[in-house]
């Protein structure tokens, strides 16, 4: 791959950029290491911090429905969800949690890595507990709602059982995964310091190692609702290609005070 152009948007929180969230309208979730969860609606260029009931939590993953409403976090104290854009959050399931991926049709049905695969078909009331034949740390849910990828495994989805299919064949270490949702053959997963691409599902793979992240913490990756904007966060802030990430050039390194984040409170 040639190296290609990356442009940094923020936010500029005070804890690490982990996870990343592309919701519908435009919308940008960025879950922080002690930061909480942080919200845009306008695909990155402002920020505001989305911290009641929420408030200074580890996050490590965040999902947003179609509805755009709905939204759920998985953090180091469980997983969280949201009736309202994020606005505010109530507890769903008490057990730490790596990863959370929302079915893209059905708002209720939800996939969580917490001690486990589980799943949930009421909106996270209750959980049912899947067979892991790999574990995983990271989690998404492709367009179709045929598959959802573990970072380790892919499992195929029916509307009454969650089943392994195979092997995704990637290292130890994927921290995020994300599928492009208008051709779920192309499949992207992010490690501390690549980022790899699928064109066929999660069976094979190619590796994208891009020198400015070497040591940057990459963390977080996500895909706009169109498949156009690929957005990657790590231990600077976020940043956002606008070509598949088909080529890169070096990044401007920036601090974490929240510059560019609007507001203190969690309303709009």
């Amino acid at each position: 791959a040639r190296p290609g152009r990356w442009v940094s948007v923020g936010p500029h929180a005070g804890g690490r950029i982990q996870a990343l969230e592309a919701g519908p309208r435009g919308a940008l979730y960025a879950g922080t290491h002690g930061a909480g969860v942080y919200r845009s609606t306008d695909a990155g260029a402002t920020w505001r911090p989305m911290e009641r009931g929420l408030v200074n939590a580890v996050v490590n993953d965040v999902a947003a429905a179609d509805d755009g409403e709905r939204v759920y976090a998985a953090t180091d104290s469980g997983v969280y969800r949201s009736p309202e854009g994020g606005r505010s959050w109530v507890p769903v399931l008490p057990v730490p949690a790596t990863g959370i991926a929302v079915h893209p049709h059905r708002s209720q049905t939800v996939f969580a890595l917490a001690q486990g695969l589980r799943w949930s078909r009421d909106g996270g009331q209750t959980w049912e507990a899947v067979d892991l034949q790999r574990d995983g740390s990271a989690i998404a849910c492709d367009p179709a709602a045929s598959f959802v990828i573990t970072g380790r495994a892919v499992y195929t989805v029916s509307d009454t059982a969650v089943a392994f299919a195979h092997e995704t064949g990637l290292p130890d270490g994927v921290r995020a995964v994300a599928v492009d949702p208008g051709d779920s053959r192309w499949v992207y997963a992010g490690t501390e310091d690549s980022v790899y691409l699928s064109q066929d599902g999660g069976r094979t793979w190619l590796a994208f190692v891009a020198a400015e992240w070497r040591g940057r913490n990459l963390g977080a990756l996500a895909l706009a609702a169109d498949g156009a904007s690929l957005y990657v966060g790590n231990g600077r802030g976020i940043y956002v290609s606008g070509d598949r990430g088909a080529s890169w050039t070096p990044v401007a390194s920036f601090g974490n005070a929240p510059t560019n984040a609007q507001g203190t409170t969690d309303s709009d």
